[in-house]
Parts: structure tokens; sequence; C-alpha cells
């Protein structure tokens, strides 16, 4: 792990690191496989080292090659968005996604991270799952998104194309559920799977409860854990560090919500809690007491204010990042490949974090 030495640092990795890693342990069963999303990038989490100043951009590769010891046979699977990879009408933005922080559009991040992975922390990506798969793609668009395929195929074992699920997640059919979500192969069906990605809108809990569905139609009832970095449970949906996270998602967008146990969590892990007990709903023969979760929050796994050792160089850090964030997307409006809504949002999340300023 990397040694932070910065005289104005306001978390601490090492404690960080054992939280997270003790958290994890609780929460894995190895009698089952288990099906892990692992929330925010994997390695080179630049977002996090900038609003928490003393962060190691790369320790959840440490975490991951932790979860690997500890579990026994895993597989690794890097799964991106086809939005993400395709022009209009097929994708979700003007023009291809790309990582702010590389420059890369995300059809060659994935194939940056996958040597990264392997070459720096000794991590080898056993999968890609393309996911979202938009249905009669444009001819352009398909013949791009077979050729791409061909060029995974030429870099990683498998490869899976995972098509959209119509309705997802919160309005498919309750009897229609599993026969979408197990359209395609299994990715792993015998071993424990971490599922990662470059950035958020992945699709990644999708193509966990395809896994899972898999699991329970052979009548296995896997265990599932949901890692997050961001939004943070145990902070308030106000607090400058989930701010900070809006303002990087916010062209997505994300809204954060105060659940009933007081964590904070957003709209999306509501819709997909939802889902997964409308799967097992249709598994009433199965005990399935390890998917049963109250709240969503209890999917996950996040700890990540227990390495703040000074919370205001961390408020000053989250503001920095919101202000980095509206100058990025006040030039990429103005390129044209991203839309005004995006910088509105991030320049109202700024606004309430001056106004918070002020009252307090």
């Amino acid at each position: 792990m990397k040694e932070i030495s910065n005289d104005t640092t306001g978390f601490d990795t090492e404690a960080y690191f054992a939280a997270q890693m003790d958290s994890f342990t609780a929460r894995i069963d190895p009698s089952v496989p288990n099906v892990i999303e692992f929330g925010g990038k994997p390695f080179g989490d630049y977002h996090a080292a900038r609003v928490l100043p003393g962060y190691d951009p790369h320790v959840k590769a440490d975490i991951i090659q932790g979860l690997r010891d500890t579990m026994g046979r895993t597989e690794l699977a890097l799964v991106v968005n086809a939005q993400d990879l395709l022009h209009d009408p097929d994708g979700r933005r003007v023009a291809k996604r790309v990582r702010g922080d590389t420059q890369l559009t995300y059809d060659e991040e994935i194939l940056r991270m996958a040597d990264q992975a392997d070459r720096e922390f000794g991590l080898t990506v056993d999968n890609v799952v393309v996911s979202v798969v938009p249905r009669g793609l444009v001819p352009v668009n398909e013949d791009y998104l077979g050729g791409f395929a061909d060029r995974l195929a030429a870099n990683f074992g498998r490869v899976h194309l995972l098509p959209k699920v119509d309705g997802y997640p919160n309005a498919i059919p309750d009897d229609q559920v599993v026969t979408r979500l197990t359209e395609v192969d299994p990715i792993a069906p015998h071993s424990n799977l971490v599922l990662m990605s470059a950035g958020g809108g992945s699709g990644k809990f999708g193509v966990a409860a395809s896994e899972i569905a898999h699991h329970l139609e052979t009548g296995i009832v896997p265990n599932f854990i949901k890692f997050e970095t961001f939004p943070v449970f145990a902070l308030s949906e106000g607090h400058p560090l989930n701010q900070a996270f809006l303002a990087a998602t916010a062209d997505l967008p994300n809204e954060l919500t105060t659940l009933v146990n007081g964590l904070t969590n957003y709209s999306k892990d509501v819709e997909n809690l939802a889902l997964l007990r409308q799967m097992i709903a249709q598994y009433p023969h199965l005990s399935t007491g390890r998917l049963e979760f109250v709240e969503p929050t209890d999917m996950g796994v996040n700890v990540i204010e227990r390495g703040i050792t000074d919370v205001g160089i961390v408020a000053a850090a989250c503001r920095a990042e919101i202000g980095r964030r509206i100058t990025r997307y006040e030039q990429e409006v103005s390129r044209g490949v991203e839309v005004p809504d995006t910088l509105t949002r991030t320049q109202q999340y700024a606004a309430h974090l001056a106004l918070d300023q002020l009252i307090a």
C-alpha cells in the first residue's frame, strides 16, 4: 500500500483499509458463492483522493487482493455500459463517454485498466461484461460493438454481452423477472465473483442480479455484498463528501435519500433492493435469508468515514472538487460533449454547500 506523506492530510488510509477489510470479512460466507458488486473505480480512484486528502487512490486494489485471499476461487469481471461506448441514437450521450482522469473513452479505458490491474497490482481480469446492450442497434453501432467484442475476446478469457432488460429495474412483471435476468449464460457459475467498473452507471448491479438469479435457479442461495465508497452511508445527505459525490456523478444523475434507519443512500439502491425482493419472491421453496435485506444500506459495506482524521480539511477538499467539476462541465458543455443540465445540477450542489457554510 502506498504511503501518503502530506502535512495537510485529513484521511488515514491504513485505518480505512483495516476497517473495510473487517467489514468485508464479517460478511463473507465461505459456504456459498459470494457475488460482490465493487462500487467506484477499483484503483486509480482520484476523485476519492481529491476529496479525502491522504487517501491512497489504489487502496481498493489491496482490498480486492485481500478478498481473493480470503474467499479462494474468485473471478474478476470488468463491467462497462454499452451506452457509454456508443454514439447517438443508442448511446446516452452526444459522444462516447470519457473518463475525466485519463481522458480516454470507456472502450480504451477498459483495456487500459485490465492491463494496469495485471501489471501493477497482480490482479488478472477474467471476464469483461458489456451490459445494457440496446436491442435493435443502428448499423454503425452494431458494427462497432461487434468489433469491440472481438477485440475484447482477443485479450480476455470470456466476453459477455448482456442485452438491455425492458422495464429494468422497477417495471418488470413478477413472472418474467427471472427469465429476463437469466437470458444469457452465467459469468462465474462455480466461483466467487467480484464485479468492477471504470466508473458509475456501468450496470454492475444488473449483472450481479443476473448472476444471483442463475444461482437461485440451481437451488443455491448466494451471498451478495455491495461495496460502496460513495455516497457515505453514515454521513448526512448534505455532508460535503456526499455533495461532492453528486457533483462527480451529475452526468448520470444520482439522487440521495435518508432511509428509515437514518443512513444516507441513493435512489438507485432503493430500486435495486426492490428488484432483489421481487426476484427472490420467485423462490418460496428456498431459504433466502442471505438476500433478505431490510434497508438498501444492509446490502452494502461502506465505512470510509472511519478513515477521516480532519473534518475541516475534507470539507475544504470537497468544495474544491465541486468547483473543479463545474469548470470541467463548463468546458464539456461548450464543446458539445455534455448537456447543460449536468452543469446546472453541479452549480446547485455548490450553492447548497455555500449556504450551509453561511448558516454554520
